[in-house]
């Protein structure tokens, strides 16, 4: 009798342990393969799927950072092509090496998670149009990395541009990166105020720190008049980018967007110190931008963040603050790979009307101006000659020539904005 009881509980115990690893099977296939890399199969697959691509991108560049912090609105048209159920599929996302903070698809969080350089796209995608939010930041370095910063020996400048053929723009930001996935691009950079920002597209507004702005729609105006040396100011709060453009400054991931400080503040703007009456949000990075007029009567904006656990820490980033927000009109669809930028205090030499623009970094200007004209006019010739031979006028609404110390290759063809090896066109590089 006993051995039978034996081998009934030896028998169920059997089940229980098959059906257990049935369930763990079904449980390991249900999940989404993440393969390294983009296959064949992927971007076949993808690109079968995902149509009308807008990428909204903005960028935050502080003088040395280790990262460039990111924003970025994806919309994009999604055709279900598989059998199973709309809630049960998935579409991947691709981006390596960079950090993201939050990530939403079509309004709802999803949980932030890097598998070999994809970000998974699920439960919330629809049929149709398709919306994806994300903060992010990307990795800048001397070499190796799709951002490139440049330190010019001659000055101590600072450049800082992308090269992300053929393969590289999932460095920089999250995209589909595939030529034949294309998408149009409206970017914004915020960077130090002496620095110009070069793209594909055109440039369509400026707005500094001061509170000027040139173009159009009118800039934000971010100084607060005062009546007193010693005041309680109004708070202007700051915006996501000035919010990205103090963390890299200070070293520290970008704030989760909320809970800027809304008690009462005081700033003796002679002495520069701060005493918050309360900090409401603890344990993270609160950033507050409040009007200031020191005791010679000057009015200025002063950006404060407040980094630390428990007891507040304050650092005053930066009083007056002097940096810039260069807006850029959407491209025409192109691929991920022909976007780019490049800042710094680039020069642009010989400007004139019908002639392609020349960008130099500021220390070889002098050197640059003599030889100008001609590198304008050959390259004015050739897009003439290509136009007519081709019967297609040169699809783009500018064309710049960007010439870039340690660049990698001769250049890069970026649609409106070659990138050169600038030893290659006009000097050497010492």
């Amino acid at each position: 009798m006993s051995s039978r009881i034996g081998n009934w509980v030896t028998m169920k115990r059997g089940m229980w342990a098959a059906l257990f690893c049935v369930v763990m099977c079904l449980s390991v296939l249900a999940q989404t393969f993440v393969p390294e890399g983009i296959p064949r199969e992927l971007a076949r697959e993808r690109a079968q799927q995902v149509s009308d691509v807008r990428y909204r991108l903005s960028y935050a560049l502080a003088p040395h950072a280790a990262t460039a912090a990111g924003s970025e609105e994806i919309r994009f048209h999604f055709s279900p092509i598989r059998a199973e159920a709309l809630s049960a599929q998935t579409l991947l996302l691709d981006f390596r090496e960079g950090t993201v903070a939050s990530l939403k698809l079509n309004g709802h969080d999803l949980p932030v998670e890097i598998q070999n350089g994809h970000i998974v796209l699920k439960e919330f995608l629809q049929a149709g149009e398709n919306r994806v939010d994300v903060e992010f930041a990307a990795p800048i370095a001397p070499a190796g990395k799709a951002v490139t910063r440049f330190e010019d020996k001659d000055d101590g400048s600072e450049y800082i541009y992308t090269l992300f053929v053929p393969m590289d723009a999932d460095m920089a930001f999250p995209c589909f990166d595939q030529p034949d996935i294309k998408g149009k691009f409206t970017l914004t950079v915020t960077t130090p105020e002496s620095w110009t920002v070069i793209s594909n597209g055109a440039v369509v507004n400026v707005v500094n720190a001061r509170g000027s702005s040139s173009g159009a729609p009118p800039g934000l105006t971010l100084d607060s008049p005062a009546t007193q040396a010693h005041f309680a100011p109004t708070a202007l709060g700051a915006s996501r980018d000035e919010r990205n453009f103090a963390a890299s400054e200070l070293g520290v991931a970008p704030p989760g967007l909320a809970s800027l400080l809304t008690s009462t503040q005081r700033l003796r703007a002679g002495l520069h110190t701060f005493a918050p009456a309360a900090l409401e949000s603890r344990g993270m990075s609160v950033f507050e931008k409040v009007g200031v007029q020191s005791d010679t009567g000057r009015v200025g904006t002063a950006l404060i963040a407040f980094v630390g656990k428990g007891q507040a820490q304050e650092k005053v980033v930066r009083t007056n603050v002097d940096f810039k927000r260069t807006e850029f009109a959407e491209t025409k669809p192109i691929s991920t790979y022909l976007f780019a930028f490049a800042a710094g205090p680039f020069k642009k030499v010989h400007e004139v009307k019908g002639l392609p623009g020349l960008y130099v970094r500021k220390s070889k200007v002098d050197k640059a101006e003599a030889e100008a004209e001609v590198v304008q006019g050959i390259t004015a010739d050739g897009i003439k000659y290509l136009s007519e031979y081709f019967q297609q006028p040169f699809p783009f609404p500018k064309y710049d020539m960007v010439l870039v110390p340690g660049f990698a290759y001769g250049g890069m063809e970026h649609a409106g904005a070659t990138f050169l090896r600038e030893e290659s066109v006009l000097f050497r590089t010492v």
